[in-house]
């Protein structure tokens, strides 16, 4: 998780600060190592009025649940956009159908009922 905390920090050019407890609930280990600049983003945090508290804050089950939503509408798109390719693909073939002669609407009606579409 601190390599991470140091990648989100460079990458990102802000300043991260992770705070581990351990089970006792005695503090285990900071990132930054410097204790002075975990003190300080600390500060500044408490500092916030609670409006500004809650836009710096991330909780990781809203945030799941947020993306497991979007991830639902995305999947919802895409079954729309296959159903939507699926009846069109049944109007073009009806129209190419009606496009054939007589004698090769028998062997193209054959051909394109034995043909299997398959949409993930």
């Amino acid at each position: 998780m601190f390599k991470k905390a140091l990648e989100l920090s460079t990458l990102c050019n802000i300043e991260v600060c992770v705070i581990y407890y351990g089970r006792d609930g005695e503090l285990f280990k900071t990132w930054p190592e410097d204790e002075s600049k975990v003190r300080d983003m600390a500060e500044r945090f408490t500092k916030l009025n609670e409006r500004e508290r809650r836009k710096k804050r991330t909780n990781l089950s809203l945030f799941l649940r947020k993306k497991i939503l979007d991830d639902n509408k995305l999947s919802g798109k895409v079954l729309e956009m296959k159903d939507s390719l699926e009846r069109g693909l049944r109007v073009l073939q009806d129209k190419l159908l009606l496009l054939q002669p007589e004698n090769q609407t028998k062997s193209l009606t054959r051909s394109v009922s034995s043909l299997d579409y398959v949409f993930v």
